[in-house]
């Protein structure tokens, strides 16, 4: 089971990215802990309802690793938003940004955006 599960999350407007309060990094995908008894699938749809407020659709896994730094488990799910508009009530969130693919090498560096997300999103 995995520690993590990050939500590579697509819409009309591009794809979804917070901005966290630790700047630790500063632009990332949606995600966070998987609970107890909880699939990777429900719990990134959990993570992302509470850190952007956009509902999605979960779609597929697109892979798992062993995060290079931390040495958490983190396994990467892809899935539409089923709506845009963002809030948030999680005070480790501090904006919420829809970014076209094309834009996120100005975000986040693409050497640490996992092989898999960067096929995916074809960055």
């Amino acid at each position: 089971m995995p520690d993590v599960v990050v939500a590579v999350i697509t819409g009309p407007e591009g794809v979804l990215l917070i901005r966290r309060r630790d700047d630790v990094p500063p632009w990332v995908f949606p995600g966070g802990k998987v609970e107890a008894g909880e699939s990777p699938a429900a719990a990134a749809r959990r993570e992302v309802l509470e850190e952007t407020g956009v509902d999605v659709a979960i779609a597929e896994e697109l892979g798992s690793r062993i995060h290079p730094t931390t040495g958490a488990s983190i396994t990467y799910v892809a899935g539409v938003a089923l709506t845009s508009t963002t809030t948030t009530a999680d005070p480790a969130v501090v904006e919420i940004r829809w970014a076209p693919p094309s834009a996120l090498s100005a975000l986040i560096p693409l050497a640490t955006i996992f092989p898999p997300v960067r096929r995916h999103l074809s960055i």
